[in-house]
């Protein structure tokens, strides 16, 4: 763009104006004062809008490309360092010029940022795809534990043999029967089963001594630890017209050790025909030594016009050096409340040092003079050790002569 030569009214010199500038105030580059440019001719104007117009729009940088270096374009501090050199006719001293900073060699701002943004999107992807395979792989374990443990569970079924059950009452009781029954068939083949009108003859499965204070003479076999005793024999109706004959016995202990375990069996059979009209199996623990009687209760029917005899299989036991269980039971109270009806109050302590799940007590009912004229039982579950528990018992008959007091004792129920 040429420059045109124009003339200060302060102080008479001349400077060069450029085309834009005029219709404008500018400072005379010789004094500093204010000098008001006569406006351009229309034809100027006119070509300057034009030039607007057409002049293409610079394009818009891109993100990823450095911006362009800026030139230093010539403006009023230019013009003056001329008309300094014309007064001085020589050239002036030009500033130095000004320091663009550059951006980084091959990678721009932009770039950088991206790249970040990319890098933290991928670390992101990645930490997502291992806590999905993490949960993948759990799921997995569980379902191959569960496989593993259904298989041992289900594998004695498929090959033939039944898992392990767990045992019930009923089953030790009935486990208790067979293997009385067991024992008296044993017995009654070398020996008959004696009748219980008398005390009878014990021969026990004694696989060692016993110690006594007696030892007898010298060869003798020691003496059996057992004393089997008929107590009492008694009758009921349980339905109008039909009775039921209990016989009461008891099994004592005189031996100088602790009987863990005793059997023995009772039967109701036909004098004439040997028909079997009852049986039952009983099964008595810890029996320690000179600590009283234990005692059953054995119901048969009365049978029209037949002779019943009952006998017992050869009780047989085994010895201990201590019990396994203990248990103390305490009768605190005996009260009828009806002709053939009462209930019994007391206390039942745990005295082993571990769980017992299942006791067994059974009551005998006396009269007046303390003869047995009844018997009644109970059972009780998850008695933790050195537990004291209260317990209500209730009979709904008795035998004979009314009941005064009860003897209660206390074993094992679910071994």
């Amino acid at each position: 763009m040429a420059a045109t030569k124009v003339q200060c009214p302060a102080c008479s010199k001349s400077f060069g104006a450029l085309e834009h500038q005029f219709g404008r105030e500018v400072f005379c580059p010789h004094c500093g004062g204010k000098v008001r440019l006569p406006p351009p001719s229309p034809a100027v104007a006119r070509e300057e809008a034009l030039s607007q117009f057409s002049t293409p729009s610079a394009p818009m940088p891109s993100p990823f490309e450095p911006p362009p270096r800026q030139q230093p374009t010539a403006g009023r501090g230019d013009e003056a360092l001329r008309a300094m050199e014309r007064s001085l006719g020589r050239p002036a001293p030009r500033p130095a010029a000004a320091r663009l900073a550059k951006p980084p060699v091959g990678r721009s701002h932009h770039d950088s940022a991206s790249q970040s943004a990319f890098a933290q999107i991928a670390a992101a992807k990645s930490r997502q795809r291992q806590s999905v395979f993490l949960v993948w792989g759990i799921i997995i374990g569980v379902l191959l534990l569960g496989l593993v443990l259904g298989f041992l569970l289900l594998a004695p079924y498929f090959s033939g043999t039944k898992g392990p059950r767990i045992q019930t009452t009923e089953d030790i009781r009935r486990q208790a029967n067979e293997e009385a029954r067991r024992l008296a068939a044993e017995a009654a083949k070398t020996t008959p089963a004696p009748s219980l009108g008398t005390q009878p003859a014990i021969v026990g499965i004694n696989e060692r001594p016993v110690a006594t204070d007696d030892p007898g003479e010298a060869g003798r076999a020691p003496p059996e630890p057992l004393v089997f005793k008929k107590e009492s024999e008694l009758s009921y109706e349980s339905k109008p017209g039909e009775t039921v004959f209990v016989v009461i016995c008891s099994v004592e202990n005189i031996a100088a050790e602790t009987i863990r375990m005793a059997t023995v069996s009772l039967t109701a059979v036909d004098s004439a025909t040997e028909q079997t009209y009852a049986t039952k199996g009983f099964v008595f623990r810890d029996l320690e030594p000179r600590k009283g009687k234990a005692y059953l209760a054995f119901e048969y029917p009365d049978v029209k016009d037949r002779e019943v005899k009952v006998g017992h299989s050869t009780p047989g036991w085994q010895l201990a050096d201590k019990p396994e269980y203990e248990f103390e039971v305490t009768v605190t109270s005996v009260v009828s409340d009806g002709a053939k009806s009462g209930l019994i109050k007391g206390t039942i302590t745990n005295r082993t040092q571990k769980p017992a799940p299942v006791v067994d007590i059974f009551f005998l009912l006396r009269d007046a003079r303390k003869e047995p004229s009844g018997y009644t039982s109970t059972e009780l579950h998850n008695m933790a050790p050195a537990e004291v528990r209260e317990f209500k018992v209730r009979w709904d008959h008795w035998l004979k002569d009314g009941v005064q007091y009860a003897d209660g004792r206390a074993q094992i129920g679910g071994e």
